[in-house]
């Protein structure tokens, strides 16, 4: 019983020492495609959120290479008109809540030293328009992540992240013009930030 105690208690630091929590602040902003398109024309015109840049605090537990992340952003984007070699944008007209979850896995790398994750998650955003009230719609995306960590201190580590994400498109249908047909959207971000370890 003795030797079943203390092979227990050897045990658990080994836990507790892979077990950390980690708390993020990142700035990223993406390139944007799809959301409409103007099937009647040859120019293949797009309303689309263009350019949004993002504001994001993550929440994550790592166990081992394991890493489980929540998260709250607050995004904006351009409300953009898009056609070959033109634009016409109403700059910052469209604003997002979100939360997302993400489960990574730890690649490359280990505790005090360069790492690499790979995830996936999920992404729930409030998305509305600045030129309308009570027009807020709620959109639920799909995400893929790189992301790359460095050592500064013990404490702190920087970040570089790159996502991919897809979602149906934030106009409704009655919101277009006659002609245009909603897409799945795609954004393709990069994020730069630092991570606090507690």
């Amino acid at each position: 019983m003795r030797s079943l105690s203390v092979s227990l208690l050897l045990l658990l630091p080994l836990h507790a020492v892979t077990a950390q929590w980690r708390l993020t602040l990142l700035h990223g902003s993406a390139s944007a495609s799809g959301y409409s398109r103007d099937e009647g024309g040859t120019d293949h015109l797009a309303f689309l959120p263009d350019r949004p840049s993002s504001n994001v605090i993550v929440i994550g537990h790592d166990l081992g290479r394991t890493r489980i992340s929540v998260e709250t952003r607050r995004t904006s984007a351009d409300l953009t008109l898009r056609g070959p070699g033109t634009a016409i944008v109403t700059r910052r007209a469209m604003h997002a809540w979100g939360a997302a979850i993400e489960g990574t896995r730890r690649l490359v790398g280990a505790a005090g030293r360069p790492t690499l994750h790979a995830g996936l998650g999920l992404l729930v955003e409030r998305w509305a328009f600045d030129l309308e009230a009570n027009d807020a719609r709620w959109r639920v995306a799909g995400r893929g992540a790189i992301e790359v960590g460095v050592p500064v201190t013990e404490r702190w580590t920087g970040i570089v992240r790159g996502e991919v994400t897809v979602s149906p498109s934030v106009f409704s249908a009655d919101e277009l013009p006659e002609g245009y047909l909603r897409r799945m959207g795609w954004r393709r971000g990069l994020g730069l930030g630092a991570g606090w370890r507690f």
